[in-house]
């Protein structure tokens, strides 16, 4: 462990009390004394670095020790765990978090009973895994992925969902050894699942997710796995909600395709997608669709 310091980020209140209750005149007054500052005042300022100072491990260590407590509140264990996932955003933090055991501990806390804490443990996992090489491989063996798919599987609460996606694409994105296990794991069905949620957020991100993780493979690799997950019945779900953010992804997804082959128009038709496109192409007005001109173009194809 590196023993990394920190500092509170409540120190920034401090910050902004000195300056608020010192004088410009008094500063430049002192300057020009050349008097050392006065000793009470030292000592306070000196105190309080002191107390907002701290050991990011040790704080880590603490925070892991309060979620593995069976005494702990809810709200101690969610407080935690916002300490986590806020020291997890510096990526060395995030690669101690497993040394401490703090991963196995999350993946623990995915079936609390608590929303929110699920959430947040969600939340700390996705921080760890996000563009982490190291925390992603810590992720893989300790088996997460499942574990992570299983959670989206049954979960119900909306918030929780999302930072599940979250963490499923930190972690499976740019990641192609991953992209097996993914598909065994029949994630690319759970996710498809998420295109037709009634939560317009999660929705979004679905669609999102499915190009943003596609667009690393070659187009013929791309048609298998969509013609071989059904993903097209997906995307007509995803439609039947009239949202901007939704055809734009959705239509990123459709230029990934581009120009369709046989076997993909024949799915496209078999999924009532190009009712589906022309349908909503028909209603958007002249502004919509001038912003999304390049995937109109691209899904034209679609559209025939």
């Amino acid at each position: 462990f590196r023993g990394t310091m920190a500092v509170n980020p409540n120190l920034n209140k401090l910050f902004h009390q000195v300056i608020e209750h010192t004088s410009s005149e008094s500063l430049k007054e002192h300057a020009a004394s050349g008097k050392e500052l006065d000793p009470e005042k030292r000592a306070f300022l000196e105190a309080a670095f002191a107390e907002n100072v701290y050991n990011v491990v040790d704080k880590m260590k603490d925070c892991i020790a309060v979620c593995k407590n069976s005494e702990s509140s809810e709200d101690a264990v969610i407080d935690a765990l916002e300490e986590l996932q806020f020291e997890c955003e510096q990526i060395d933090a995030a690669a101690d978090l497993h040394k401490l055991g703090g991963l196995v501990v999350m993946r623990v806390l995915l079936d609390h009973t608590s929303a929110e804490v699920r959430m947040n443990a969600a939340w700390v996992l996705a921080t760890c895994v996000d563009q982490n090489p190291k925390a992603q491989d810590q992720a893989t063996e300790i088996d997460l992925l499942p574990v992570l798919l299983k959670s989206l599987d049954k979960e119900t609460d909306a918030s929780v969902q999302q930072k599940l996606l979250l963490c499923v694409s930190g972690l499976v994105r740019g990641n192609t050894s991953l992209h097996s296990s993914f598909q065994e794991l029949k994630g690319y069905e759970k996710i498809g699942a998420l295109c037709k949620s009634p939560v317009l957020k999660l929705r979004r991100k679905a669609v999102f997710f499915l190009y943003a993780l596609l667009q690393q493979f070659p187009q013929a690799e791309v048609e298998d796995v969509v013609c071989s997950n059904s993903l097209l019945r997906c995307i007509h779900s995803a439609l039947d909600l009239v949202d901007e953010e939704v055809l734009q992804h959705a239509l990123s997804f459709l230029a990934l395709l581009s120009p369709p082959s046989a076997r993909v128009l024949a799915e496209a038709h078999a999924a009532g997608l190009p009712q589906a496109l022309s349908t909503v192409h028909d209603g958007l007005d002249a502004d919509t669709q001038a912003a999304l001109e390049e995937g109109l173009k691209a899904s034209a194809a679609f559209r025939a």
